[in-house]
């Protein structure tokens, strides 16, 4: 009996540990969102100001020129 509960007290161990590195490894992949979804915000502000300085200005031509 005592050899089960030994094994079963280092299973739960072990369990614990990849519990912890689970819990690492969430925390990067949040933090590589934030990163990631950071750029994209700041990219889409770039584009958009880009676009606003190319956009055409109103040409017309009037027909007594």
């Amino acid at each position: 009996m005592k050899e089960i509960l030994q094994m079963a007290e280092a299973h739960l161990l072990n369990v614990q540990r990849e519990v912890q590195k689970l819990e690492e490894q969430k925390q990067g992949i949040e933090n590589d969102i934030k990163a990631l979804n950071d750029y994209l915000t700041s990219s889409v502000e770039h584009v958009n100001s880009y676009r606003e300085q190319i956009k055409p200005i109103n040409t017309t031509i009037s027909p007594d020129v």
